[in-house]
């Protein structure tokens, strides 16, 4: 869902009286959740990179290793 509909879904969830604070309340609440998704995101995958090149590293170590041994 794009940014702009859900901020038209939140809008028409709320009550006819609601004030405009309130309405900025729950955008830039939105919008503190999404930046956080994103920033767990990227360091999800951060950690995924990590992890690879760890293993990739790892590998090519006993590879090595192993060729070694059988000269």
């Amino acid at each position: 869902m794009s940014d702009k509909e859900t901020v038209l879904q939140l809008i028409h969830s709320l009550p006819a009286e609601v004030s405009l604070s309130e309405i900025l309340q729950g955008i830039e609440t939105i919008a503190a959740s999404r930046e956080d998704q994103q920033d767990a995101q990227i360091t999800a995958l951060r950690t995924s990179a990590a992890a690879a090149s760890i293993l990739t590293q790892a590998l090519a170590e006993h590879q090595a290793r192993k060729n070694g041994s059988e000269n």
